[in-house]
């Protein structure tokens, strides 16, 4: 999976680094609005321009493409608070280009247990364990601030029933990692796990091959992060004791603690019915301290979900650096149009100025090219980077065809 995506705004509650156009009616670094002008100019706001550089301080918004700073997308103009007639003037765009987002992208890969217990309650869950699983997962996944996680499901024991393996101690039989639903976005999963549950239900007489379901979720993350790059995250969904290949608790923390060596972190979420003598272990093995308690229904289950998301997603720090995407077809890359803005979480936007990489000493909360005759990247100012890097829930924007803002020189 690539770690950029195009076109689709992705943000949500997730920290990260995108790279978007100012658009028309915002008011961006560098940009104008709309604006009905009595000052000079007249033509319509579709007439050719004369090949000005649509900065701020113009007044007549004559002239600039999106990128390349001659020609198009003239008209009149005048200041964003004056009133006449006058024709689109922000920051010279003439075209919408490309979007292109950088984020960390993180799969959870949840295995969930398919025991008869899951839907008889029999000897201590819930008869209602089974639905209540599916309800939480499929408000997880449908969840706006999940847009950008990427979600696969696991059985255990698998689809067809009693589809399980233990371990010969040698490391094998792990064949409950095979997903019911291979990892993929989640909007685009949400209907797959809901059918997959759907049509999947326990047969009541399975039992809870734990060891097996173990083995599948850690072999498959692992094997995901190889051949995605993505970091996987495993999520185990239980309501009761091992009754299948071993029981031993030591050996089974060791199967997660094996994948938390190989980046695999684990978490362990107990439904009615489960030990959590048992699930404790396993979950501090995995890196993560303790079991979830979810036995309050498809509600707790979400909020643990929820929980999920937030530790591994939003406490991803922040990128410090951002790759300059291709101009859309017919225009050029102007450098003297390229604003990064940072906002924290539930907090205001604010805009890092400008300045040569050997400035950054100097330098408040700013951004330089690699290069400054031939960019192919932005970069923040070392302290800006320490500063991105030590929050969670923010987001930084690198915008393209507005007049830069120059960094305060102390």
């Amino acid at each position: 999976m690539s770690h950029s995506k195009v076109g689709v705004v992705f943000l949500g509650g997730m920290i990260a680094g995108s790279i978007a156009a100012c658009s028309a009616g915002t008011a961006e670094p560098g940009q104008r609005l709309n604006a009905q002008g009595t000052g000079p100019g007249g033509g319509a706001g579709n007439s050719a321009g004369s090949g000005g550089d649509p900065v701020i301080q113009s007044s007549d918004g004559s002239g600039g493409g999106f990128l390349d700073p001659g020609g198009g997308g003239g008209g009149a103009g005048g200041s964003t608070d004056a009133t006449g007639s006058g024709g689109d003037v922000s920051c010279g765009i003439t075209q919408k280009p490309e979007q292109i987002y950088q984020y960390s992208p993180i799969a959870l890969y949840i295995m969930l247990d398919r025991s008869g217990s899951m839907v008889t309650g029999f000897p201590e869950g819930s008869a209602q364990s089974w639905q209540n699983s599916l309800n939480a997962i499929n408000a997880f996944v449908t969840d706006p601030s999940s847009t950008n996680i990427d979600v696969g499901l696991g059985f255990f024991p698998t689809a067809p029933d009693n589809g399980w393996t233990c371990s010969d101690g040698t490391g094998s039989g792990s064949n409950c990692g095979t997903p019911i639903v291979e990892i993929g976005p989640s909007a685009q999963n949400a209907p797959k796990l809901n059918s997959a549950m759907t049509s999947n239900q326990p047969n009541p007489l399975n039992l809870t091959p734990t060891e097996c379901g173990l083995m599948g979720m850690i072999s498959h993350c692992e094997d995901w992060t190889k051949k995605t790059g993505e970091q996987c995250v495993a999520v185990l969904v239980t309501d009761g004791n091992p009754t299948l290949c071993t029981g031993d608790v030591n050996a089974l923390s060791m199967i997660v603690a094996d994948g938390k060596a190989a980046g695999v972190t684990t978490f362990v979420l107990g439904l009615p019915g489960s030990n959590a003598s048992v699930l404790d272990p396993i979950a501090q093995a995995g890196g993560t301290n303790t079991s979830i308690d979810v036995s309050g229904g498809p509600t707790a289950v979400i909020s643990a979900l929820n929980s999920i998301r937030t530790k591994v997603a939003v406490g991803t720090p922040l990128p410090c650096q951002w790759k300059i995407p291709a101009p859309p077809d017919g225009q050029t890359f102007d450098p003297n149009k390229v604003n990064v803005r940072y906002t924290p979480q539930n907090g205001t936007p604010q805009d890092f100025g400008y300045v040569n990489q050997a400035d950054c000493a100097r330098a408040s909360n700013a951004w330089y090219f690699d290069d400054p005759n031939k960019p192919t990247q932005v970069l923040v100012c070392p302290t800006t980077c320490d500063m991105l890097k030590a929050s969670t829930g923010s987001q930084v924007d690198v915008s393209f065809g507005c007049a830069r803002i120059p960094a305060m020189i102390m």
